[in-house]
């Protein structure tokens, strides 16, 4: 979505939100987050701006431009960020091998998840082949 100001010329959009306020947002969240919990925080910090990033991302381009996600893929994206969410809370359980499971497990969905919705939209499978019947 943020591409949308690149593709529109928007050059005073993108220094203001790209470059000032990611900046500016990206090291307070994270100095902030390191000053509480450590480095530790770091992780947090990052996890925080990033969803910070697409909080803002998806309001300012829907007021500037009049552009809304799909439903589906919005249902993506807060699935994706469901399963994110669901390894990130897996590394505080005390047992490693309860922790690790369900870390290995729910990035598995993840990944599988994206490979089929992108297969959907470019088709892996031909694309795959494509480039290996040439190099024969």
């Amino acid at each position: 979505m943020d591409y949308i100001a690149y593709a529109k010329g928007d050059k005073q959009f993108i220094f203001w939100v790209e470059t000032v306020w990611s900046n500016i947002k990206t090291f307070s969240v994270i100095a902030a987050f390191y000053y509480v919990y450590g480095l530790k925080g770091l992780g947090y910090g990052v996890l925080t701006s990033s969803i910070i990033d697409v909080v803002v991302s998806l309001s300012l381009v829907r007021l500037r431009y009049n552009f809304t996600l799909s439903s589906l893929s919005l249902r993506i994206l807060i699935i994706m960020l469901s399963l994110t969410c669901i390894c990130f809370i897996a590394t505080f359980i005390e047992s490693s091998y309860m922790r690790y499971s369900i870390m290995a497990l729910s990035s598995i969905t993840c990944f599988t998840l994206c490979f089929i919705e992108l297969n959907k939209r470019i088709d892996f499978h031909s694309l795959v082949s494509r480039f290996t019947n040439r190099k024969s």
